[in-house]
């Protein structure tokens, strides 16, 4: 598995606490949200590689107007 990076995220996975304490509601959920949140992060951040501007795939970058779907 190759690992990429992408230097022109908005966000990166460490961001992810102070972004949640953003959230509004009941703080019980707090747990299951975080455990969500970490398998969603890495669904789209490892891999389906989404970005705002599409997809990454090993040819390059897919415009979003094709779609932000796995290969």
């Amino acid at each position: 598995m190759t690992i990429t990076t992408d230097e022109h995220r908005a966000h990166e996975y460490a961001d992810l606490p102070r972004l949640m304490s953003l959230m509004t509601g009941d703080e019980k959920h707090g747990p299951a949200a975080t455990s969500t949140l970490d398998v969603l992060w890495v669904l789209y951040d490892r891999v389906l590689r989404v970005t705002r501007s599409g997809r990454r795939t090993p040819a390059g970058p897919v415009p979003a107007e094709q779609g932000a779907r796995a290969d």
